[in-house]
């Protein structure tokens, strides 16, 4: 089955933000991070069901080499990556993003 990938519009605020850091960090460092973010979406559509679950319907895939998430759901042949979240984040915050 193919799977069609929708990224939330608040998404690619979390993405800008950490890449904007990292770079602030090291240079080039944002870059590297947000290839391993795209490596990451691309593991989900090939393989949706392989991650854990965080919440009944809530899944995450850990972003290679760097300390964040991609927070995705499954709906029929839609994968809906909801946030990027710091892994170190509460779990009161990883649960409003979700929602």
């Amino acid at each position: 089955m193919a799977f069609k990938l929708i990224v939330r519009s608040d998404v690619w605020t979390d993405v800008e933000s950490a890449v904007d850091w990292y770079d602030h960090e090291v240079s080039g460092l944002g870059q590297r991070f947000f290839h391993s973010f795209e490596e990451s979406a691309k593991k989900i559509v090939q393989n949706p069901y392989h991650y854990s679950f965080i919440t009944k319907n809530v899944r995450r895939c850990p972003i290679k080499r760097f300390p964040y998430s991609i927070l995705y759901i499954t709906e029929e042949s839609n994968i809906f990556i909801l946030a990027v979240i710091n892994r170190r984040r509460s779990n009161a915050y990883i649960r409003k993003r979700v929602k």
